[in-house]
């Protein structure tokens, strides 16, 4: 059977999204299964064993438009797919499957466009994103829970250069709401260089100004703009401790059962994106207030003193 995945959302929710992949395997052990997601997105699951073949979907470029939607079910067609498992909800992606003529087509039921698909599954929105995710094989496994496992495999490259025990601190995210003053961040790294360990940063190049700030003045290794998506994932691996916001390096180390400390300013883990089965504590101020926090009480009123403190409670 060829099985078709779809999920072409942030890097993070793709990396969520490998409990699916893992479950299908187990589900299917003889299939051949194929991933379609972004450029930067297949950086993400090329190395995954259960993983035959990633599909490449470039709306900003080769696909624009109509006519790029066309192109796309083209593309998906020609690849004879018995099933397609829709994680993205998005309209184009509804589009593209029922052109696709993909015999069965599972999706969720608030994705948009849900008439196109031949099957809709409900999700339970109070659990886990990546035990959310499995909700769309809930018609394949009715009688028995499927385990939930996120993964990513390193390549096992750039980390080596770095000889010490390090910690790796991502000070920035997509979304300036979720970004703790870097001011913090720089505070944070001068106060794990104390505990002995050496610290490396990293970021990707629209996140130079972010990164370099909290780098400021410290001996440490900056790698902002210098890493792929596959280097951070080795980096990450390496390391002792992740510190990150409300971002996809949060998710690579839960994935790779890295300790972390994941600080969340105007986001809640509680809404399902928070560390998922690794070593973790997560800083937050309390959001059930009547009044909603604002971004900047949630930047700003973070202390440095509680993130020290998780770090200490965390064993480091």
């Amino acid at each position: 059977m060829k099985i078709l995945i779809v999920q072409s959302a942030f890097l993070g929710d793709i990396i969520l999204s490998t409990s699916v992949i893992n479950a299908i395997k187990s589900l299917y052990p003889e299939s051949s299964i194929s991933y379609l997601t972004t450029p930067i997105g297949s950086q993400l699951v090329k190395n995954n064993p259960h993983i035959d073949s990633v599909l490449i979907s470039d709306k900003r470029k080769t696909e624009r438009g109509i006519s790029g939607i066309f192109k796309l079910a083209s593309k998906i067609r020609n690849e004879n797919f018995d099933v397609v498992y829709s994680l993205h909800k998005s309209y184009r992606t509804s589009v593209s499957l029922f052109l696709s003529r993909i015999k069965r087509r599972v999706g969720f039921l608030d994705s948009k466009f849900k008439f196109l698909y031949t099957e809709l599954v409900d999700r339970n929105m109070s659990l886990p994103e990546p035990e959310r995710a499995l909700s769309i094989l809930s018609k394949e496994n009715q009688h028995n829970k499927l385990e939930s496992i996120i993964s990513l495999y390193p390549e096992d490259s750039i980390s080596q250069v770095i000889s010490e025990d390090y910690v790796v601190i991502a000070p920035s995210s997509v979304r300036k709401e979720k970004r703790w003053d870097p001011a913090n961040y720089n505070q944070i790294a001068k106060f794990l260089i104390t505990k002995g360990y050496h610290v490396v940063f990293i970021g990707d190049s629209s996140e130079s100004e972010i990164v370099n700030k909290a780098a400021k003045g410290i001996e440490c290794t900056n790698l902002v703009g210098k890493t792929t998506i596959s280097d951070c994932i080795d980096i990450i691996n390496q390391a002792k401790l992740v510190v990150c916001n409300d971002s996809m390096p949060l998710h690579m180390a839960s994935a790779l059962k890295i300790p972390t400390i994941a600080i969340f300013c105007a986001t809640s883990h509680d809404l399902g994106f928070g560390p998922y089965e690794n070593k973790a504590i997560v800083v937050q101020q309390d959001h059930s207030t009547v009044k909603p926090l604002s971004s900047y009480e949630c930047i700003y009123g973070l202390t440095t003193k509680s993130v020290m403190e998780a770090i200490n409670s965390l064993g480091f």
